[in-house]
């Protein structure tokens, strides 16, 4: 892994020095980890090998071992990764959250652009979930989807993730348990935002009890409306639970909506008791073109009520690149392996996150300098060839040039699998009741 740290050293904003010696000693100061033994998996050498997993795709332990010649083993680096506290690893990816940043204001900067939309630092947020190993610590904390038996399902972690919507670097998540909505989570996102701030997400944060609470903060949403509340533009016809402040033009309308008798679910009492009766929002329907999707149109709802410096083309422009955060998260699951996790405890598991979060963003970091030499957009980058080239370069191997992924604005895709998956059942019962079962058949074991 040294060799890997001093070729990234090359890099423009230096991705890799979060994990130089002296800021992983300092995190674990930060954190309260300041006695350890000297041996070979010290907390320096633990970290690398745990950015070496990740860089490898969330490599098994047997390969991590293989990469680094043996020098330790399976077991030994298990217990390393037990040792480490879990918030030494959280100082780290929030120390690098400042260094990205940084990044990004420079390569904007190179680039003649400020990386901000009309002004506005802007970011994109989803949900999403992640499955592990089928442990009681892990079914007791994060539990199982509703619709499988026990026995039979495996637990998945339910994560909040915030991009920036320039960089797509992850700048923040949150893991919880599968049964927490997106509504709880999200309030908790917003220590990560500043008044000023446009979050772009989809329907499920288009309700009134989150809009209020952006609102509150002086933080900008831009999102689809959520599908059970009722719009209209033709204002001859009653429409409850909102009132017609202004017309700006056929399909687009300043709004006040009321709030709703019903608490949700995710807010407590006093939350709710303090939402305002009303709030002023932006409705505008829209045909949307976003990256990788088809034409399709949209009713957006936003706090930007600004007709003149926010028009709604621009709107819907700006809402068609929420789709970046779709390839992200798809990035996150299928290249780095995070769609089935390894680890058999919870902070294990959360380790595991936060490790693939780091070296997500190192990687980021390495196109957005590719991109600036290139001079090209962040997003044209491959990240997987950057991945590969991380992956493999030497300590004197110059940075080679990129591969360049082209634009296909228009492309649509059916959602289909020409590859045939197996034809073997879903499994409805218990591995060990159906292991009894084909004993009792008198099927056994070849010895």
């Amino acid at each position: 892994m040294a060799s890997v740290v001093d070729a990234l050293r090359r890099v423009k904003g230096d991705p890799a020095r979060v994990l130089r010696a002296e800021h992983v000693e300092a995190a674990c100061t930060s954190a309260g980890y300041q006695a350890w033994r000297d041996r070979t998996l010290g907390p320096v050498a633990t970290v690398r090998a745990m950015a070496a997993q990740a860089l490898h795709g969330n490599a098994p332990i047997g390969e991590v071992v293989r990469l680094h010649k043996g020098v330790f083993t399976g077991p030994a680096f298990c217990r390393a990764r037990q040792r480490l506290p879990l918030q030494v690893l959280f100082e780290l990816f929030h120390k690098q959250q400042g260094w990205a940043m940084q990044t990004i204001a420079d390569s904007s900067q190179s680039a003649g652009d400020d990386g901000l939309w009309r002004g506005h630092r802007t970011w994109l947020t989803d949900s999403t979930g992640f499955s592990m190993p089928d442990t009681p610590e892990l079914q007791s904390y994060f539990g199982q989807p509703s619709n499988q038996k026990p026995g039979c399902g495996f637990p998945v972690c339910r994560a909040l993730l915030l991009f920036d919507w320039h960089s797509v670097m992850l700048m923040d998540f949150i893991a919880a348990p599968l049964d927490t909505g997106e509504g709880a989570l999200a309030p908790l996102a917003h220590t990560s935002l500043r008044a000023g701030d446009v979050v772009l997400a989809d329907s499920n944060f288009g309700t009134f009890g989150q809009l209020a609470l952006q609102q509150a903060r002086g933080v900008h949403a831009l999102c689809e409306v959520q599908c059970s509340r009722e719009v209209s533009f033709n204002w001859r016809t009653a429409r409850s639970g909102a009132e017609l402040v202004r017309k700006i033009t056929p399909r687009d309308q300043i709004v006040k909506w009321q709030k709703p008798t019903k608490r949700p679910e995710w807010m407590d009492a006093r939350q709710f008791d303090a939402l305002p009766a009303c709030i002023q929002l932006r409705e505008i329907r829209v045909k949307i073109h976003g990256q990788g999707s088809r034409k399709r149109e949209v009713t957006l709802v936003t706090t930007l009520l600004d007709e003149t410096k926010y028009a709604a083309g621009a709107l819907a422009e700006l809402y068609g690149r929420r789709w970046r955060i779709e390839d992200s998260i798809r990035t996150l699951k299928h290249t780095l392996k995070l769609d089935v996790l390894r680890c058999k405890s919870v902070h294990g598991v959360l380790k595991e996150l936060v490790m693939i979060a780091l070296v997500y963003n190192m990687t980021r970091i390495v196109m957005l300098d590719a991109a600036r030499r290139q001079r090209v957009a962040p997003d044209r980058i491959s990240f997987i060839d950057a991945l590969r080239w991380w992956r493999w370069a030497g300590p004197d191997e110059a940075i080679l040039t990129l591969c360049i992924n082209p634009r296909r604005p228009g492309r649509a895709q059916p959602r289909v699998r020409k590859r045939r998956a197996k034809a073997f059942p879903l499994m409805h019962e218990p591995r060990k009741l159906l292991c009894a079962r084909l004993r009792g058949r008198g099927v056994r074991r070849a010895k």
